[in-house]
């Protein structure tokens, strides 16, 4: 007579919490029962083997949230998260709150907590501890003062060339206008254009 006993661990996944609990009787009861496996064991031993009992105990863990599971990591604010059902993980604040850098950083998970390294574009970064903040960044000054500085030297010069235009319209118009001056008789004879006085 001999008996026979295995240790089986309770691993961090309920599917294989399943198996243990309902399926790992049947599962020996088919290995060691297999006339097979009988036959070679009788051939080893020299006596006719017969198996009386297998007995498996009352299941002590049925579900995973029942497994004593510690975060081994000693950063702040990190706990055991067994939501899906299906096993449980260490997760810091990045993991349980997607939002903590508000979607305009890189949350990283450190030590002494969470930090966020926020986005920086190249018109404008966000910034604070949670990237909350948005700022407009230099380049976008420079290039709306540049702008502002090229139109307005734009409309100067148009301004500046419309005056001269307008001012040489006048002149061509009163030169033109004397051109055309008619004289009467005694007043062409008398006229000396050509003379210096």
């Amino acid at each position: 007579m001999a008996n026979s006993s295995g240790l089986y661990n309770y691993s961090n996944n309920q599917t294989e919490i399943n198996y243990l609990n309902n399926d790992l009787e049947t599962k020996l009861l088919s290995i060691v029962n297999n006339t097979d496996a009988l036959g070679n064991l009788t051939g080893s031993v020299g006596h006719t083997v017969t198996l009386t009992q297998v007995y498996v105990p009352v299941p002590p863990i049925k579900n995973i949230t029942e497994l004593n599971i510690t975060c081994s990591l000693n950063f702040e604010h990190y706990k055991v998260n067994c939501r899906n059902g299906i096993y449980c993980m260490c997760q810091g604040p990045c993991k349980v709150n997607p939002d903590f850098c508000n979607h305009n950083g890189q949350c990283l998970n450190q030590a002494h907590g969470s930090v966020c390294e926020c986005y920086q574009q190249t018109f404008y970064q966000y910034t604070g501890k949670n990237c909350g903040i948005f700022i407009r960044n230099s380049r976008f000054y420079g290039v709306l003062f540049g702008v502002l500085a090229a139109g307005l030297l734009l409309i100067i010069v148009i301004i500046i060339a419309i005056i001269f235009c307008c001012r040489r319209k006048r002149s061509w118009s009163t030169d033109h206008q004397s051109s055309h001056k008619w004289y009467s008789i005694d007043e062409e004879y008398f006229r000396f254009p050509h003379t210096v006085l």
